[in-house]
């Protein structure tokens, strides 16, 4: 049976990365306590980077990937 994929909220992704930079743990650490593959925090990160999430202060107005257009 196929394995369904799970969807995370923006405020999940950007709480996640929060993490990672506010408290200094590394992407592993993170991922293991929330449960995920420590692949996708950094892919998160560099698609907030990327779009301004994180400098925006949680939205953005470029629609990027898996963050919510204001």
């Amino acid at each position: 049976m196929k394995r369904q994929r799970r969807m995370f909220s923006w405020e999940y992704k950007l709480a996640a990365v929060k993490t990672v930079i506010e408290q200094g743990l590394s992407y592993a650490e993170v991922a293991r306590d929330l449960g995920i593959r420590d692949t996708l925090i950094p892919n998160w990160r560099r698609a907030s980077e990327r779009d301004g999430t994180l400098l925006a202060g949680g939205t953005t107005t470029s629609g990027g990937i898996g963050f919510p257009t204001i």
